[in-house]
């Protein structure tokens, strides 16, 4: 059994697991962003179409 060989693994695996934690992390905030953004966007566009239609049928 290689001593060094087995701890060179483990850091290779810890490094590969927290770099995909910090890259998963970063990718779930963005996509979390975009959704919110598009959401607000939405609620905003049928907000002001309901005030359209409501100032129409008022006039």
């Amino acid at each position: 059994v290689d001593s060094d060989k087995i701890r060179r693994m483990c850091s290779l695996l810890i490094h590969f697991i927290l770099n995909n934690k910090t890259n998963s992390e970063n990718l779930f905030i963005n996509e979390k962003r975009k959704y919110d953004r598009s959401v607000l966007a939405k609620s905003l566009r049928d907000r002001n179409v309901n005030y359209i239609a409501n100032y129409n049928k008022n006039a």
